[in-house]
């Protein structure tokens, strides 16, 4: 199955809305720049697998629950078009 970026980006910032957490707070917690951070939610930037589990870290998210999330989204995206 392929997931695309854009769904990851998207699941990226429905986590940090659902953690009440600022792009400002996720961004320091990270180590990343706010701007870098928006990229990563809009698929603008790849994004780097230490950062991405840092993410995961904050928002209390093992990957297999994200990706299932991600995989989940997507199958509904599809079954809408």
């Amino acid at each position: 199955m392929y997931v695309d970026g854009k769904e990851i980006g998207k699941e990226l910032k429905a986590l940090r809305a659902r953690s009440g957490l600022s792009g400002e707070d996720v961004a320091e917690k990270v180590g990343v720049h706010i701007n870098s951070l928006y990229k990563y939610e809009r698929d603008a930037s790849k994004l780097n697998l230490d950062v991405f589990e840092k993410l995961l870290r904050v928002y209390n998210v093992d990957e297999v629950m994200f990706f299932r999330t991600v995989r989940e989204f997507s199958n509904q995206n599809i079954l809408q078009k």
